[in-house]
């Protein structure tokens, strides 16, 4: 598995990633209509394209496939992860979080935020992060709770 920083031509795999991604793994843990809203968000080139632009943004590739993303900001705000329904538990999102902790090394900051959904907040647990707080938000209209999250680097 090669991690490498995203580019414009990896968009419309890491959009199916990120829709395939939610309707499958998130599922367990969010209603329908959450999953429906949350998913639809996929198709908004701008926003991956922005992201891409704006924040620290790797991918992990195996056998010329994208099996996972995940990006940080310059503030420290941990903002996506993500690894393909097919290839949970296999390291992926460990290795893309080393990835995101060095990248916020080498912005200078000391501690990363996150915005943990239900799903991964174990997983950020067994990673250091504790809990600051909750977030109310909509997406598309339809309410999610999120956990905020922080570790110290």
């Amino acid at each position: 598995m090669e991690i490498r920083r995203a580019n414009a031509l990896d968009i419309d795999e890491i959009a199916k990633l990120y829709r395939d991604t939610i309707i499958k793994i998130n599922a367990k843990d969010y209603t329908p209509e959450q999953i429906e809203a949350w998913a639809g968000t996929y198709s908004n080139q701008a926003g991956w394209a922005r992201r891409m632009e704006e924040q620290h943004f790797y991918v992990a590739v195996s056998e010329n496939k994208i099996t996972g993303f995940a990006s940080i900001d310059n503030a420290g705000y941990f903002d996506l992860l993500y690894v393909h329904k097919d290839h949970q538990k296999q390291g992926i999102a460990s290795k893309l979080c080393t990835e995101i902790e060095k990248a916020a090394k080498e912005i200078g900051v000391n501690e990363i935020t996150v915005q943990s959904s239900i799903t991964a907040k174990s997983f950020f647990d067994k990673l250091g992060f504790t809990i600051v707080s909750e977030k109310h938000k909509l997406v598309n209209n339809v309410p999610f709770t999120n956990t905020i999250m922080a570790k110290k680097i």
